[in-house]
């Protein structure tokens, strides 16, 4: 069977079969399936005109807009028109009413078995190349002859020579996973020997830690956390099918 124009540019005729080739070398072929899965799991998403209207009255006021001049030019700034934003708008809404229906009922077990690492703490770090240098710096910590602010300015090799050793607020999960299990079981003020994590050696001391709480904000964040993990694997999963039929079709 012979493959069916679709579109036309100067003298190029671009074909229906061309356009899988097109979309893995313009590196649109995922998003193109993000975008498949994305509106098939909201086909049975249904919401009132009713919820519609009071997400956008939502909208508006989050975005600092109350009147129809704000409006214009907050969709110029952003080459849409009215529909086209209304459009974004209520889809917005059947992503919520999807991820609130599909995943909010997980969000409590999924915070117990992660609350360690999403705990948030400060810290004091120097990093050096040797494990003599360290063990004086150590002991001149220990001693309180020095502080971290001193030491690092003056010794270490890390970036955190530029804000004095301290380091965060941060979640222990975007650490390196060595420091953040020696920071996890730590009391504030606890001070380290010094440790070997890959080609240097490094002194920390915990300054404070900021545990976890399931308010409504981290409901949120973990409920779009278990949705993007959810879409990553359905996208794979077509990405897949997709690559079997394509062999499939080599092989004919």
């Amino acid at each position: 069977m012979d493959s069916q124009p679709w579109l036309k540019i100067g003298d190029r005729v671009l074909n229906l079969d061309d356009l899988p080739g097109l979309l893995e070398r313009s590196g649109l072929m995922l998003p193109l399936m993000r975008r498949i899965v994305l509106e098939s799991c909201l086909a049975s998403v249904q919401v009132s005109s009713e919820e519609q209207s009071e997400f956008h009255r939502k909208f508006l006021a989050d975005q600092g807009i109350s009147s129809h001049e704000e409006l214009t030019a907050w969709l110029n700034e952003r080459g849409l028109d009215e529909e086209q934003a209304s459009r974004n708008v209520v889809e917005a809404l059947r992503i919520e009413r999807f991820k609130n229906d599909r995943f909010l009922s997980q969000v409590d077990q999924v915070f117990l078995e992660t609350k360690d690492s999403r705990d948030r703490v400060v810290y004091s770090m120097l990093r050096v190349a040797s494990q003599p240098a360290a063990i004086e710096l150590h002991t001149r910590l220990a001693e309180e002859d020095a502080t971290f602010t001193d030491l690092c300015q003056e010794h270490s090799i890390g970036s955190e020579r530029e804000t004095g050793g301290l380091i965060g607020p941060i979640e222990l999960s975007r650490l390196q996973p060595d420091i953040a299990e020696v920071l996890r079981i730590s009391n504030p003020g606890k001070l380290w020997p010094p440790m070997q994590i890959a080609d240097v050696w490094v002194v920390l001391r915990l300054d404070k830690k900021f545990p976890a709480k399931l308010d409504e904000g981290m409901r949120r964040r973990i409920r779009d956390e278990l949705f993007d993990a959810w879409i990553s694997q359905q996208c794979a999963s077509l990405m897949s099918s997709y690559g079997s039929a394509l062999k499939a079709s080599d092989n004919i």
